[in-house]
């Protein structure tokens, strides 16, 4: 049996926001587990969509020993504190250390952190790794499909293994595929000993670049083939351009035995992927263009119109409080509309103190400091509160513990607009936000969304339409 030390470190960084990214952050619990350390990792990720529940899973198949070091996470938000990170990497390290006779090591990374000092850090700590366990240790690397990747992310590990889905429902899949990768390194180094990387010339806005559409449908569809046809391995990463870094290009990783004839693979696929660019364009609607055009169409019953709130996208680094939609939801009159999820503790908490069915007067949202955008100052009645306590059951968020503490569904008086606010930032990727409070997204005429594409895993299906919609906020979704 061969023993495998593994560790996970996530952080998408968006380099737009000047929300620092603290120790803190890393520690709680909040639509993911709160910081893991030792034996306690091989329980708490049991059955959920995350990358190294899929490897501890696969690892049992594989007869892997594990050794687990420590996961950690924190949302999406601005640059990580260069101390934060130095502390949880000399974490890894000083774990790592203390592992005797380690055969390998797996390591469940985004792949698009950036800290105050470093715009590479995933590669530095990689290759500190590598420094510890030495030359000839197989190190796999599973990262997000918005992965940034570096040479010296490649340089330094033996094999990285990237989703092919956005929404990502094939995190734990992933993870499965690392533990894999790494039983075939065992078996037949040779085959994969040859890496080559190749990053395409053009960012891709993220509510463009969901894996349910083409062009990235049929491009991931493309990339199976030719890996199944050539035997070799492909992950291709399209990039978080909110990294806003040298690095934050679509990028085209490979692993195979012949140099030749991996290199030549890489050129071709590259060069079709470049062809693509003009298809990754999408339409973004203005607010009131989104809302006239809603308010204009006949919805069928339990088909509603759903707007991504993609620019307040709290999974892209948004504060998750921008209000003008629903302001202009309400300015408009728009009936049946409902939107999640407002990140306001002070509204949380004043609806818990306040007796279902009635009032109370406060300004919602607008506190963090985005640009073009103000509170919604009004009277709310409360219609349904909970714990903020519930678990993910849409194909995203599936099986994960979410915290999002007081929750409460509120009705903007005068108005037919309802709102969802929490005391913690998650996207609104799930329909079981809504199941918390006893409401059903399907019987509303319009929902509004904080997200950008995983939203689409369970919400799609029962939408008659989807619109992008432009908002302020630091989750810029302008093509570049």
């Amino acid at each position: 049996m061969v023993n495998i030390a593994i560790a996970g470190f996530q952080h998408e960084t968006n380099c737009f926001s000047l929300i620092q990214t603290t120790l803190e952050d890393f520690m709680q619990a909040d639509c993911w587990p709160a910081y893991t350390k030792g034996d306690a990792i091989l329980s708490t990720f049991n059955q959920m969509n995350i990358p190294i529940s899929g490897f501890i899973e696969e690892a049992k198949n594989q007869k892997f020993n594990l050794e687990p070091l420590l996961w950690c996470s924190a949302l999406p938000s601005g640059k990580v504190e260069q101390a934060t990170f130095d502390h949880i990497s000399a974490q890894i390290i000083s774990k790592l250390k203390q592992c005797k006779n380690i055969d390998g090591v797996y390591l469940d990374l985004h792949g698009a952190m950036v800290t105050s000092e470093m715009d590479d850090p995933e590669g530095v700590l990689l290759s500190r790794v590598r420094w510890i366990v030495g030359p000839d240790t197989p190190i796999v690397a599973s990262l997000d499909l918005h992965a940034n990747v570096t040479p010296q992310m490649l340089k330094a590990a033996n094999m990285l293994i990237s989703y092919r889905t956005y929404p990502h429902v094939d995190m734990a899949e992933t993870g499965k595929r690392a533990a894999k990768a790494l039983k075939q390194l065992f078996k037949k180094p040779n085959n994969y000993k040859q890496k080559a990387i190749r990053q395409v010339p053009f960012k891709i806005a993220l509510p463009f670049q969901s894996t349910m559409q083409n062009p990235a449908k049929d491009i991931y569809e493309r990339l199976e083939i030719i890996e199944e046809k050539y035997s070799i391995n492909l992950s291709l990463n399209l990039g978080f351009p909110l990294a806003d870094n040298a690095s934050c290009y679509p990028t085209l990783v490979g692993f195979g035995k012949n140099a030749n004839k991996l290199n030549k693979i890489m050129d071709q696929f590259a060069e079709e992927i470049t062809l693509k660019k003009q298809e990754f364009k999408g339409k973004l609607w203005s607010i009131d263009e989104a809302i006239q055009h809603a308010m204009n169409q006949k919805i069928p019953p339990g088909k509603p119109i759903i707007f991504a709130d993609t620019q307040d996208n709290p999974g892209g680094g948004g504060s998750g409080d921008v209000m003008e939609i629903v302001k202009s939801l309400a300015k408009h009159n728009a009936k049946n509309a409902i939107a999640a999820i407002i990140c306001d503790p002070d509204a949380a908490y004043l609806a818990h103190n306040t007796p279902l069915g009635k009032s109370f007067k406060t300004k919602i949202g607008g506190k963090t400091s985005v640009a073009n955008q103000s509170p919604l100052e009004g009277e709310f009645t409360v219609k349904s509160i909970g714990k903020g306590e519930f678990t993910g059951t849409g194909p995203f968020y599936k099986g994960c513990p979410i915290n999002l503490g007081p929750m409460a569904l509120l009705s903007i008086k005068g108005t037919d607009v309802e709102i969802i606010v929490s005391s913690k930032k998650m996207q609104a990727a799930d329909r079981a936000i809504f199941n918390h409070l006893n409401v059903s997204p399907a019987q509303r005429s319009i929902v509004c969304l904080k997200s950008s594409v995983h939203f689409r895993a369970d919400f799609q299906s029962m939408a008659s339409d989807i619109l992008v919609v432009a908002a302020p906020g630091v989750n810029y979704a302008k093509q570049i």
